[in-house]
């Protein structure tokens, strides 16, 4: 097999002489969020009837049976049956051919159908969970309701993080025989969009038994296609691999992304795009798998030589495996192979799927070219590390880190909205511990780090293995432990003093507190995310910038701060959170709804989450929360969400704002102050580097204008402390 770099650059070549092939289009980020479900009934997949009127070739004769006027089928027979004579006229049977399965058919379209759609559409996209679910039970619409709808109430259900009532809608799909023959047909598109819900949920064996039973299916509208493929891939990238107690079975990351891809590729492999080669190549080298992930690569640029954009982003996944591995010259070779599509992907852009109204190719546009723009600071960044002095590291400094600096205990898409009771703080540290370092061995690369093909008899590490593997790398001075109870605590026993601990929620691909590591070397900081894939990027910028302050937690915010000691925290920071929609808060009466202890819209600073946060925050004068966004209808919802706080009697800590000076009054609500202007060294920020380094990746974004209801250059910002 020749190297990357030629199959890179032979295919390049002849797709830059020819251009016969017609480039793949790249998968629309914007539909990420959307399922196939959230499209017409128009957009349903049905496969082509054979044209009845085509004309078929006469049967070649025997030449044994030339003057006979029997079909081919006869001759045959008549050839091997040495009983008959060559005059034999009497006829034989025909055999009726197998019975096909016969396409589905589309639903018959009326105007209720589409009003209803429309309807549920429009709740999906604010997220009005509660309306929509009014929409899809409506007894009037038993008649109109069709699967089509029932995508779009899931996808809305999954949006808002309340995956129980997904369930609810998809098991009434499952339980309803509206097929003669007795068996319930379950389009591809609806088991598309449960696998998607149950990805966002974090909830890999749901969705990998789902995505199994489709393979298996007897109708053809129930098989997977590459959407469906690709929506699991993407589950595996936001949660990683962990080992269920119960069934001793490991379920996500690449460890079911490889499993499936296997199992789909038996029948499908001709319809994979790019997408599925660009999720299952990251999945490969965030756990450092670089010969499997190199193989892959071969064969995506072979069948997509065109792609220039996913060129670049899986050879600077490849470049990033590699440098983590200390590999220089790989590292390298794979950045000049990014940067070299980097240039190519300006000057000839890659298009998206379908087609798409004119803002929306506008917005398109602008997140291509950032999205460019971000790889190739990715990419300067890998190569100033390999070409330093220090680079590579100690042997074994990659498997220390891991441990020391990277805790993974969940993931998913979004918040979920249903209650989390958090049973793994009830087993104990150790299964905790367990836990964790085996999501590190089948995710993260520490099997790879360790340079050992196998620590353990089986695919995953047992208790006491894990427990000898965590004690033996683990820095017992500084840094984060696991304690036996399940709660997280913060060891220094270099420093008399009290550590001063700072923590981001949300911390995206952690530019900004990377930053603020390197920035504040006297700090510790703790970055919290809930994907995966993020969680890797956050700990590989650490390693690759040698970072010992700085650890990361994979974890639902409200469940990590609730692993966290009370009082242990200097500052909780939170960059532009992701608001629960683009305008909710504008009304009065949506602040008021809140304020009033009404339903709350699901989204990471949910009042709980708040008040956890609030509970951890230091005894100090110092210690602030503070939330900087760039949607002022979201920084409403949240000054609504303190008062509510405040005015719940059962709630023993209370907050209230802190004028940091420098900053303008954009609006108050019942004494809590939304601020304007940028975020400062007043506010704890450290200086913005040169191209934006230390802002995060959505801040840049938006500078862009691909936000529209995002502020370009305005930022508002809560700061607020515990009142005494």
């Amino acid at each position: 097999m020749a190297p990357p770099s030629a199959a890179f650059a032979s295919a390049f070549d002849k797709a830059k002489k020819k251009r016969k092939r017609k480039p793949q289009a790249a998968e629309d980020p914007a539909s990420i969020s959307k399922s196939k479900s959230n499209q017409s009934h128009d957009d349903a997949v049905t496969p082509k009837p054979k044209n009845k009127n085509k004309k078929q070739r006469p049967a070649k004769k025997s030449p044994q049976s030339a003057t006979q006027p029997s079909s081919n089928r006869e001759n045959r027979s008549l050839e091997n049956d040495n009983d008959k004579s060559s005059n034999q006229t009497t006829k034989k049977k025909k055999q009726r051919p197998a019975k096909k399965q016969r396409p589905a058919k589309k639903p018959r379209l009326t105007q209720e159908a589409l009003d209803l759609s429309a309807k549920l559409k429009e709740c999906s996209q604010h997220k009005n969970l509660k309306q929509a679910l009014q929409l899809y039970w409506n007894a009037d619409d038993s008649t109109v309701r069709d699967q089509f709808h029932a995508c779009i109430a899931m996808d809305c259900c999954a949006r808002c993080g309340a995956f129980g009532e997904m369930e609810k809608i998809f098991d009434s799909i499952q339980n309803n025989n509206n097929n003669n023959q007795g068996a319930p047909i379950v389009r591809v598109e609806t088991m598309t969009t449960a696998i998607k819900g149950y990805s966002l949920a974090g909830d890999l064996i749901k969705a990998t038994q789902l995505f199994e039973s489709m393979l298996t299916a007897k109708s053809n509208a129930s098989k997977p296609n590459v959407r469906t493929l690709n929506t699991l891939l993407r589950g595996c990238l936001w949660t990683a691999a962990t080992m269920n107690d119960k069934d001793q079975t490991i379920c996500g990351g690449v460890v079911t992304s490889e499993t499936m891809w296997r199992k789909y590729c038996q029948d499908h492999s001709d319809s994979l795009d790019v997408s599925s080669y660009e999720y299952s190549i990251s999945l490969l080298c965030q756990n450092l798998q670089t010969e499997e992930a190199t193989q892959r690569i071969d064969q995506c640029i072979q069948q997509f030589p065109d792609a220039l954009e996913t060129h670049a982003a899986i050879y600077s996944s490849l470049a990033l495996a590699k440098a983590l591995l200390g590999d220089k010259d790989g590292a390298l070779e794979a950045c000049r192979m990014a940067n070299s599509a980097v240039q190519n992907g300006h000057s000839n852009p890659q298009s998206w799927k379908g087609d798409c109204s004119e803002s929306r190719a506008t917005s398109n546009t602008l997140f291509r070219k950032h999205r460019l723009s971000e790889m190739e600071l990715h990419l300067q960044a890998i190569q100033e590390t390999c070409r330093s002095k220090e680079f590579p590291p100690d042997e074994d400094a990659l498997a220390k880190r891991i441990m020391n600096g990277l805790f993974y205990f969940s993931g998913g898409g979004v918040t979920k909205a249903d209650e989390n009771d958090n049973q793994l703080q009830e087993d104990g540290g150790r299964l905790l511990r367990r836990q964790v370092v085996n999501s590190s061995w089948l995710s993260f690369g520490l099997k790879a780090a360790l340079k050992k093909d196998a620590v353990s008899s089986t695919d995953f590490l047992r208790v006491k293995e894990s427990e000898r593997l965590y004690r033996k790398l683990k820095d017992k001075k500084d840094g984060m432990v696991i304690q036996d109870d399940g709660a997280m605590r913060h060891v220094d026993n270099k420093n008399d003093s009290r550590p001063v601990i700072d923590v981001e929620l949300g911390s995206g691909h952690g530019d900004w507190i990377v930053h603020q590591a390197h920035a504040f070397p006297d700090r510790y900081h703790l970055a919290c995310e809930m994907r995966a894939d993020r969680v890797h990027q956050i700990f590989a910028k650490g390693m690759l910038g040698r970072l010992t302050n700085l650890a990361v937690v994979g974890d639902d915010s409200k469940s990590f701060l609730e692993r966290l000691q009370p009082k242990s925290i200097s500052t909780v920071f939170v960059n532009h959170p992701e608001p629960p929609t683009q305008v909710q808060g504008k009304s009065h009466e949506d602040l008021q709804a809140i304020m009033d202890n009404g339903l709350e819209p699901a989204h990471m600073l949910s009042s709980e989450t708040l008040l956890a946060a609030a509970k951890c925050l230091q005894d100090a004068p110092s210690s602030r929360m503070v939330i900087v966004t760039d949607n002022p209808n979201y920084g409403r919802l949240l000054c609504a969400t303190v008062v509510r706080i405040n005015r719940q009697a059962s709630n023993s800590v209370k907050l209230e704002s802190v004028d940091p000076g420098g900053l303008r009054t954009v609006e108050t609500v019942d004494k809590i102050q939304l601020l304007g202007g940028q975020p400062s060294s007043r506010i704890g920020h450290a200086e913005a580097g040169k191209k934006g380094k230390g802002s995060s990746y959505f801040d840049r974004l938006w500078r862009t204008g691909a936000g529209a209801h995002a502020s370009r250059s305005e930022r508002y910002i809560l700061v607020l402390q515990v009142a005494s």
